[in-house]
């Protein structure tokens, strides 16, 4: 008799906590203009869509006008990964990228590589989004022993949609 009790206790406690949960619908698109490729000479903008309280898929787009910068293009798929249980996903998280691009060099023209980042996205109660973030992987495609590093720093504003 004891051993009913204390499954009927269970299961009714298991069963009141799971109907308390309600669903927020938030933005789960969002556009993001990088600023300091800007005053590097290179657009970067990145479409994101957030699934789940916690994951986040990316497809970033690169393109250089400057030669000083080491790629003319960089098309870099991520997926990203909240530290934080938000439904928001705002603060801090850490992204697993791959990254395919041409560069400016004529012995080493193409690139691909994996790499991972860091960063932190603040969203507003209008939807704006403020974020800083690096990225840096590893050329899988050079001819080199070591490899070629490529890496990416960004911090600008975005809207979610």
């Amino acid at each position: 008799m004891r051993w009913i009790m204390v499954l009927v206790f269970t299961f009714n406690s298991i069963f009141l906590s799971a109907q308390d949960s309600t669903i927020v619908l938030q933005p789960s698109n969002e556009i993001k203009l990088n600023s300091f490729n800007w005053l590097l000479g290179a657009i970067d903008i990145s479409y994101a869509k957030n699934f789940k309280n916690t994951d986040c898929f990316e497809a970033v787009l690169i393109y250089s006008f400057d030669d000083d910068i080491a790629y003319s293009y960089m098309i870099m798929p991520k997926y990203s990964k909240s530290l934080q249980n938000r439904i928001d996903f705002n603060g801090a998280y850490f992204s697993f990228n791959s990254a395919f691009y041409e560069t400016f060099d004529e012995n080493e023209k193409y690139g691909a590589g994996f790499g991972f980042g860091i960063g932190v996205k603040l969203a507003s109660k209008a939807n704006w989004l403020g974020f800083f973030e690096t990225d840096l992987g590893r050329n899988v495609l050079s001819p080199e022993e070591n490899g070629e590093f490529y890496g990416r720093a960004s911090f600008g504003f975005g809207k979610r949609f």
